[in-house]
C-alpha cells in the first residue's frame, strides 16, 4: 500500500477513534514540531522582554579586590538618581568580582587581569577603584588620564588634598623597559600623596577611602592596600558621568 494511501486510512480512522487515541497520535507524530514551536516562542518572548526592559548605562566601573555588600546595588541605583536619570530606565553597573593579585599570578588573576583590558579594549570601562597597591601597579602603567581633565576649577579645588599622583617622566621609562622586555628595571614608585617630590607630577587618582557610602557597601581585602584609590580610565566615553560619580562618592 502506497504511504500516502496508509497515511490516509489512519486519518480517517482517527476521526472515529477515542481522546485518547487522538492523543497519543498527536504526541507519536508532533511532539517534536510542537516542542520546536514552544521554544522558538519562549526564545521570541525572552528576547522582546530583555529588549524591552534593557537599561541605559550611564556609568560603569570596575571595583577590584573587593566585596559587595547587600546595600551595594541601591548605592549604585541612587547614583543614578543623583545624576539626575530615571533608575527605571537608565543603570550605573560596577563589577566587583574582578581579583588580581601581582605577586601570585594565578588562573584567577589572570582571567581578571583579561576581563578589565576587554573592558577597556571595548571602550566600556569608565572607572577603576582599587586598594593602592594595587591601583600603583595601573596608574604607572598608563591605564589612567589626568584627573584634572573631568573636573571643573571648582572641583579642583575642593578635590585636590585628595589627588593621587604618578611621576610622568617615570611613567615613560616603565612603559618603555615593558616594551623592551626588560625585567631588570625596578624603579622606586614616590609617594604618590606628595607631588613635591616628584619631576613632573600628574594627578591620575583620587583617594576615597574617605568617602562613607562606598566604604559602608564595599569591603576592600587588606591586602590590596591600606588605602582606596579612584582612577579614571583614559579611553572613558563618559567623562561628565565620571566627574559627577566622584561628587556623589564625596556628598553622600
Amino acid at each position: 500500500m502506497a504511504v500516502m494511501d496508509e497515511f490516509k486510512e489512519e486519518r480517517e480512522a482517527l476521526k472515529h477513534g477515542t481522546f485518547k487515541q487522538k492523543v497519543q497520535y498527536f504526541w507519536e507524530y508532533y511532539r517534536w514540531h510542537t516542542l520546536a514551536v514552544i521554544l522558538i516562542g519562549i526564545f521570541a518572548f525572552y528576547m522582546i522582554y530583555m529588549y524591552a526592559t534593557k537599561k541605559e548605562e550611564i556609568l560603569y566601573g570596575a571595583i577590584l579586590n573587593c566585596y559587595a555588600l547587600e546595600n551595594a546595588e541601591a548605592y549604585s541605583r541612587e547614583f543614578v538618581e543623583y545624576a539626575g536619570y530615571d533608575p527605571e530606565k537608565y543603570e550605573a553597573g560596577f563589577d566587583s568580582t574582578v581579583s588580581v593579585n601581582f605577586d601570585e599570578f594565578d588562573v584567577n588573576a589572570s582571567a581578571s587581569a583579561e576581563k578589565l583590558a576587554m573592558y577597556m579594549a571595548a571602550y566600556q570601562l569608565d572607572v577603576m577603584i582599587a586598594g593602592d597597591q594595587i591601583f600603583e601597579n595601573y596608574a604607572n602603567g598608563g591605564t589612567f588620564t589626568d584627573i584634572r581633565d573631568h573636573l571643573t576649577e571648582e572641583q579642583i579645588a575642593e578635590y585636590e588634598p585628595y589627588f593621587y599622583y604618578v611621576d610622568f617622566p617615570l611613567v615613560q621609562q616603565i612603559y618603555e623597559a615593558e616594551t623592551n622586555t626588560d625585567t631588570s628595571f625596578d624603579p622606586e614608585i614616590p609617594d604618590p600623596s606628595k607631588p613635591e617630590l616628584m619631576e613632573d607630577p600628574i594627578p591620575v587618582g583620587i583617594y576615597v577611602e574617605s568617602c562613607e557610602g562606598l566604604m559602608n557597601n564595599y569591603v576592600f581585602q587588606e591586602s590590596s592596600g591600606k588605602r582606596v584609590v579612584l582612577g579614571i580610565v583614559s579611553n572613558t566615553t563618559r567623562p561628565e558621568m565620571t566627574a559627577q560619580f566622584i561628587d556623589y562618592l564625596f556628598k553622600q
